[in-house]
């Protein structure tokens, strides 16, 4: 091979290589949502956004993107619904805000989930029927406990994955540890979550 071909080669290897480099760094965040509530008839749409850092009512975080969704009767969001998918997230910490709206855009339920993208990151967001109506912080809770989960107040990193941010959480040993629910006939565990059309818990 003559010199200046083997340099054009060297050259487009490093260009390869970089690019390569630069798709590390620059990962897909999906975003799952895991829910008891009903779409299509007790939500219309999902709303997602993502922030950049830490986002709460007291200090929002700069918006980065959002993506939107019809809920339709009879998607399987009990199992877990893919409602997001944000291309291009660099490495760092971000917050994942998921809305359940009606058709008029009224709030039915929030979630936000403070996340840590390292790589390729799938998250999935717990949204449970008994969080409809609950205020977070509580009445002279902790301000850090800003999100609902199975009716109490948690840390936005609270999640199935990171149970050291679910302090004081009570999770549930199985299916029939249906805690103050009457009836558990329906109940189901998916991916350690219960789920029924009235509550969801996370399963250890």
């Amino acid at each position: 091979m003559e010199k200046p071909a083997r340099l054009k080669w060297v050259a487009l290897c490093a260009q390869l290589l970089l690019l390569a480099a630069c798709g590390d760094e620059n990962p897909t965040l999906e975003v799952q949502v895991v829910s008891g509530i009903d779409p299509g008839t007790q939500f219309t749409f999902v709303r997602t956004e993502l922030f950049d850092g830490v986002h709460d009512d007291s200090s929002p975080a700069s918006f980065r993107s959002d993506a939107n969704l019809t809920a339709r009767v009879g998607q399987d969001f009990a199992h877990g619904l893919s409602v997001a998918r944000f291309s291009g997230t660099p490495v760092g910490r971000y917050t994942v805000q998921v809305q359940f709206l009606k058709a008029d855009q009224r709030l039915v339920l929030r979630r936000r989930s403070v996340i840590d993208v390292q790589g390729d990151t799938v998250v999935r967001v717990h949204l449970t029927p008994n969080c409809i109506g609950t205020v977070c912080p509580s009445p002279g809770g902790g301000a850090g406990f800003s999100e609902c989960l199975d009716g109490h107040c948690v840390d936005p990193r609270c999640n199935p994955p990171s149970p050291e941010f679910c302090d004081g959480f009570d999770f549930c040993a199985g299916e029939m540890d249906c805690g103050p629910y009457a009836s558990c006939a329906d109940a189901t565990c998916i991916e350690r979550i219960v789920v029924s059309n009235a509550f969801s818990k996370i399963v250890s």
